[in-house]
This record gives structure tokens, sequence and C-alpha cells, in this order.
């Protein structure tokens, strides 16, 4: 069987056999679960409004009502309006309540005590042990399921094979030819020639004598 599944069970089976138990020896009737948990309530929080019994328990407001109806028909719940706010009704227990409550209380010890003598002491002291975590999961149960999501475990994207642009060839600006400036056809000045020498002009033959001025004679 499933562990889990017979610890439920089992903490089910011991609540309903200690309630029926301690109410023969009480001689009172049982009282429904839910009754005895909006008196429970009341009991802890005396002038809770209907409205935080409702969410305290996790139920209808109108099924709370109903339940605070009953109970108050029976003399075990007291109805007030609270002074800051006419049109809330504070709950308190009465005393029937009370003694009622505490009866219950007592016989129900009674029932264990008489059951763990019986069980032995090895027994006894292993339940003892056990106290801390039945408290804590008490705790876990009245609390609710928690309402996060789980974190799954973390999905990292596959690395794909690295993609390279393919290089292309090179594309180089072809070269044009080379202009080069032509070079015109060589300017010398006079002065590029060799030192000294007189440049030649045209040959004008034999230089004529000077010309003789006439005196008249």
């Amino acid at each position: 069987m499933n562990s889990r599944l017979e610890i439920s069970d089992t903490l089910g089976r011991l609540h309903q056999v200690l309630r029926r138990a301690a109410a023969r020896r009480n001689g009172a009737g049982l009282l429904p679960d839910a009754q005895i948990a909006v008196l429970r309530l009341v009991e802890g929080r005396p002038g809770i409004r209907v409205r935080d019994v409702a969410e305290a328990l996790r139920a209808a407001p109108n099924t709370v009502s109903t339940l605070v109806g009953d109970l108050a028909n029976a003399g075990l719940l007291a109805r007030e309006r609270a002074p800051e706010n006419r049109r809330q009704v504070r709950l308190t227990l009465t005393g029937q309540a009370r003694d009622r409550i505490d009866a219950y209380h007592a016989q129900r010890r009674e029932v264990v005590a008489d059951a763990l003598d019986r069980l032995g002491p090895e027994a006894r002291d292993r339940i003892t042990a056990a106290l801390p975590d039945l408290h804590r999961l008490a705790e876990l149960i009245d609390a609710g399921p928690e309402r996060e999501t789980p974190a799954g475990p973390e999905r990292e994207t596959p690395a794909g094979p690295e993609r390279e642009t393919p290089a292309g060839p090179e594309r180089e600006t072809p070269a044009g030819p080379e202009r080069e400036t032509p070079a015109g056809p060589e300017r010398e000045t006079s002065a590029g020639r060799e030192e000294g020498e007189t440049p030649a002009g045209p040959e004008h033959g034999t230089p004529r004598p000077p010309r003789e001025t006439g005196n008249g004679s």
C-alpha cells in the first residue's frame, strides 16, 4: 500500500474514532464536523465576523451563515452587532458551548490516555517522537497547497553548428593601364647648351665692311 495513502487513511480514521469515543463518554450527541470547526474557530478568535469565518474555513459565505444560524438556534453561539458598524455581526461562544467543548476535550483526553496505556511504552515513545512532524503536517494541511508553479529544469537552446558566412573571392578593383603624362619634345633653353657656346644662328656669309660716310671730296 502506498505510504502516503496509508498515512492519510490512518489519520482520518483516528479522528473519527476519537470523536465517537469522546461523544460516547460525554453522553452528548455528535455535532457535525462543520459545526465543530466553526465553534473551535470562534473559541480561538472571540468576536470574529461571519465573513472572516468563511475566509478562514475556505467556505462559501452563505454556507457559513447557515451553520452560524443553526448553532445560534442551538444556544451555542451568540451574535452581537459590532459597535463600530451595526451591519456587521460578531460571534462569541455561549456558556453552554464552553461547557460542552470543555467536556468534549476532557473526554477525548481520557480516551487517548486509556489507549496509550494499553499500547506499551515503546510505542508511546515512537508516537511522542513523531509529534513535531505531525504538528508540522497539520500546519501544512491547514495552509493549503502552494500556488507557485514548480520551476522545471532549465532549458538551454541547443547550440547548432557555427554558421560562417562563406567568404567570396576577394574582389580587387582592376588596375587600369598606367597613365603616363606624355613627354613632349625636350625644350632646351639656350642655357641648356654648352656653357660659353654662342648660339649658332643662320650663316650670314662674310660680313660686309662698314660703310664710309662721304665727306664731299
